[in-house]
């Protein structure tokens, strides 16, 4: 991507806009950085300054493009006296601003990996700014003499680059070389790879981009008879950059496939699923059985109840679903009696959250929903298959929270729960669920981890003895390795907040999906607490 200029409206009159000489501005560290890691695409990082007579301000941006999903805390990295004020920018629109250093701003991209512009405006009383002189005006009758070129030039004309590019394309490019030499040969590349070779103009090349939009780099080399080498090169854009483009929300889903017998079900296409939302039938645009890396909380009741046997049983079963997590993963684990603890916070030491878990002791009361509020908030601004995995022997019986609020922030996360209950059935009737969960034969515990297993496209399972738990943390884990990731470009636009139902369904009716039973669409960022406080 070449560097472009951004043009700052303002309603005072007109403006003299000039490039700003800023190197000691950018030495002493004006960038964003983000909190969260994220693969830089392309970068085009711009000062400029817009000054009118009558402001009193000049505004300096830089501007990054790149590649960011899940929440990000964006910090201006800079301590400068004379920096009044500034404002982050999203894809062209204002979503904070902050008058005290540090100069922060916290922003969900969502789940989806997509190319985002992030923009920084810092405002400088026009004073202390150094403003290079503008160049002279070109007067329009004068002709401005062909330039000679100075050695061997390449231009790609065609394609243009951050275009995307499918089907049929050609590569057109423009070679100069100084007079009394001749071009020998032109070469083509595609990701590095040399596919054709030209020797007389017009040099193009027809080639196959494909259907999905992949990014490409297409570099064109040309030498000539002095044995000069000159090059150029352009990057398309890929698909997540063509679905942000278009103005579409990218949903992604983890789809679980049984059959009748519970078995999980592999080697499915494409086509043998359907999505829709909110009823309408939506187009899959990403569809892949490759695992991506688990994020798990597991989550251990060590109530005075859970005592004995029990205890001992949960914490192998633990252990066990622990010792199948890859290199590349991470867990957190939390035990909670009347208090929730976080006994051993991420980590891909398996070492660390075995002897977390072997420290567990059984006493006190049961705060369970407080529990799962902690492992959802720690999850919420992860990447990769999340996932809570809940063992308790009970209900809540702290309630500092309540269970509406529990799913509601499971809900918002995309956090699967998966729930194990070791419960005796009795009757209760529980306000929150009865609404959605027949309970007549359940009791509370049951009711309330069902639902909440069920919302979020996880699983509730209810041993009949405690033998069980080893077989269920691992039917889990062959059941987190078994998903299909689905994703969709919701033909629904709307940036309202709203909550929007979801239903995958199969070919094949002898087959059951499970997913989440649906996501809230983006809404408007909510403004942070520092603007709700500034004038």
């Amino acid at each position: 991507m070449s560097y472009r200029d951004f043009k700052i409206a303002s309603p005072r009159g007109a403006k003299t806009r000039y490039l700003l000489i800023l190197p000691l501005f950018l030495s002493v560290g004006f960038f964003l950085l983000l909190s969260a890691e994220s693969t830089p695409k392309t970068i085009s990082t711009v000062a400029c300054c817009q000054v009118d007579k009558q402001e009193t301000v000049a505004k300096v941006l830089l501007r990054d493009i790149k590649i960011i999903q899940g929440r990000q805390k964006m910090t201006l990295n800079i301590e400068d006296p004379n920096l009044l004020w500034v404002e982050f920018h999203i894809d062209g629109k204002l979503i904070a601003t902050d008058r005290e250093s540090p100069y922060e701003c916290s922003y969900d991209f969502g789940e989806a990996p997509l190319e985002h512009e992030v923009a920084v405006i810092g405002y400088y009383p026009k004073e202390t700014i150094y403003q290079a002189p503008s160049p002279p005006e070109q007067k329009e009758e004068e002709a401005l003499p062909p330039r000679e070129p100075k050695g061997l030039e390449v231009k790609i004309t065609s394609p243009q680059p951050d275009t995307y590019l499918s089907g049929k394309v050609t590569i057109s490019a423009e070679v100069s070389t100084p007079p009394g030499t001749s071009v020998e040969r032109v070469e083509f590349y595609i990701d590095q790879k040399l596919v054709f070779t030209d020797r007389e103009p017009p040099y193009q090349f027809s080639w196959d981009a494909g259907q999905e939009f992949n990014r490409k780099i297409i570099e064109v080399v040309a030498y000539n008879s002095e044995g000069e080498k000159g090059s150029d090169l352009i990057v398309s854009r890929d698909l997540e950059g063509y679905l942000f483009e278009a103005r579409v929300n990218l949903v992604t889903l983890d789809v679980t496939v049984t059959d009748k017998r519970n078995k999980y079900i592999s080697g499915l296409d494409e086509d043998d699923f359907r999505v829709y939302e909110d009823g309408a039938l939506q187009a899959i645009t990403h569809f892949t059985r490759e695992e991506r890396p688990l994020v798990i909380g597991l989550l251990l009741d060590s109530s005075g109840s859970m005592e004995g046997l029990k205890i001992v049983r949960a914490k192998e079963g633990a252990k066990k679903f622990i010792r199948t997590l890859k290199d590349d993963e991470e867990a957190f684990f939390i035990d909670f009696d009347s208090e929730v603890k976080v006994l051993q916070d991420f980590t891909s030491d398996k070492g660390k959250l075995l002897t977390a878990i072997d420290s567990t002791d059984a006493e006190g009361a049961t705060a369970l929903n407080k529990a799962l509020w902690e492992g959802i908030k720690k999850l919420e601004d992860k990447t990769g298959r999340k996932a809570i995995i809940l063992l308790s022997d009970g209900y809540d019986t702290v309630q500092e929270m309540t269970e509406e609020q529990v799913l509601e922030a499971a809900k918002r996360a995309e956090v699967k729960i998966y729930s194990i209950g070791i419960i005796e059935k009795w009757l209760t009737l529980p306000a929150p669920f009865r609404r959605q969960t027949p309970f007549e034969e359940k009791g509370l515990g049951e009711i309330v981890l069902k639902s909440l297993s069920d919302w979020t496209g996880g699983e509730a399972f209810f041993p009949q003895s405690v033998s069980r738990l080893d077989e269920i943390y691992l039917q889990i884990a062959r059941e987190l390795r078994s998903q299909y990731a689905l994703g969709y470009a919701s033909t629904n636009k709307g940036q309202d907040g709203s909550w929007r139902t979801i239903k995958v369904e199969l070919s094949d009716k002898d087959l059951k999906a499970r997913t989440k039973k649906g996501y809230y669409a983006p809404g408007k960022q909510q403004p942070t607490e520092k603007e709700k406080s500034s004038p």
